[in-house]
């Protein structure tokens, strides 16, 4: 199983060496990165898919590593939010997986119980 993390936005390049640089910054030892596509509001934006080990990021309670990986992405490219999916546990908001509520919307996601 993985963890998988798409991020889009202005800031976001097609090639995702920025996500890259920022992951590399941030000292992950090991994530998949690919450039996509995203279209919001009729626009369309360079996204990144970054998969991530399960083990790491996506196990038990602990919030807390996937929470510092996402503020090291976020920052730099100066994003609000980010879609995450942990296989069989989680699809939604980055932020509704870390704290409910906090993408500003009621999250249609699955959370497994």
């Amino acid at each position: 199983m993985s963890v998988h993390l798409t991020v889009s936005g202005v800031n976001v390049d097609g090639e995702c060496a920025k996500v890259v640089r920022a992951l590399k910054n941030h000292g992950a030892s090991l994530a998949l990165v690919k450039p996509a596509k995203s279209l919001e509001d009729g626009r369309v934006f360079s996204a990144c898919t970054v998969t991530l080990p399960y083990d790491d990021y996506g196990m038990g309670d602990k919030k807390e590593p996937l929470a510092n990986l996402w503020s090291a992405i976020r920052s730099p490219l100066g994003l609000d939010c980010a879609f995450l999916n942990i296989e069989g546990r989680f699809s939604g908001c980055i932020k509704n997986y870390l704290r409910p509520s906090a993408c500003g919307f009621q999250n249609d996601s699955k959370q497994a119980t």
